[in-house]
């Protein structure tokens, strides 16, 4: 059934954090200002908020790209061929030790432009607005625009920042939840816009604080490896921290990096770039 239309005028745009340019959609069920999620739940103007389209006769089929940034997504399959398989290395150090395919490229092929105000920023806001609403959450939710790696900048059309009280089930352990929750978001969002980028969802500037730490730990890492000589293993890692040490160290002319190992147990050795 069709829902009633959202009566009354929203509020203006809040602040940006950060210093990009922002906008505050206010609190759900509270009475503050911006744009008020919880009233009468009808859908927003706009093209980005109204009736769905037809749908396709086959969805887009989403990869890492879509979640965690340019430069994730596993390279072309090679066409199979006989003999015996290649060797796989041990992971130790040097350039042996698994696929790169979640290092970041030096030059970009495709940059997406941060837009706020887009129709499928739009779509992923009104997504976070419901699944706030089922899990019965009352909190902020501010749209801003990605400013760094962690933030999806290239691949990020925005950031969607939720803040309040209690959230640690929105985070879960490791941060599982909130790439839970991000990836339920775009995958609406890329079903309904392909090819349009994603949204990066944050909690209490948990990505934030948590990208600080990688890049501080790569850094060190580094430094030591130049002091010891031989390659160090860094703890498990999800895909888009083990790019940020990637991007970190990228540029550094001593060191290279290069992930090893499968699934959950996947993980980045840094060691001293070979003469």
């Amino acid at each position: 059934h069709p829902r009633p239309p959202r009566g009354g005028g929203g509020g203006g745009g809040g602040g940006a954090s950060g210093g990009a340019a922002g906008r505050d959609r206010g609190r759900r069920g509270g009475s503050g200002g911006g744009r008020r999620r919880g009233g009468s739940g009808g859908p927003r103007g706009g093209s980005g908020g109204g009736q769905r389209g037809p749908r396709a006769e086959r969805e887009p089929q989403l990869t890492e790209q879509d979640f965690f940034g340019e430069g994730a997504a596993p390279p072309p399959r090679q066409p199979a061929r006989s003999g015996p398989p290649p060797r796989r290395s041990s992971g130790g150090g040097g350039g042996g030790g698994g696929s790169r395919r979640d290092r970041p490229r030096r030059r970009r092929e495709e940059n997406i432009e941060p837009d706020i105000n887009a129709e499928e920023v739009d779509l992923a806001a009104e997504v976070v607005d419901s699944i706030l609403q089922i899990l019965e959450i009352d909190a902020d939710i501010n749209i801003r625009e990605p400013v760094t790696a962690g933030d999806g900048l290239g691949s990020a059309r925005a950031v969607i920042d939720i803040s309040g009280d209690d959230l640690g089930m929105l985070i879960g352990r490791r941060g599982e939840s909130l790439m839970a929750f991000q990836y339920v978001v775009n995958l609406v969002m890329t079903r309904r816009f392909p090819g349009r980028g994603s949204v990066t969802i944050d909690v209490e500037q948990y990505r934030r604080r948590r990208e600080d730490q990688v890049v501080s730990l790569a850094e060190r890492m580094a430094e030591r490896v130049r002091d010891i000589g031989e390659p160090i293993t860094l703890e498990p890692m999800s895909a888009a921290e083990r790019r940020l040490v990637h991007l970190a160290l990228v540029d550094d002319p001593e060191v290279e990096t290069n992930s090893v190992g499968e699934g959950d147990s996947r993980k980045v050795v840094i060691s001293l770039l070979e003469d």
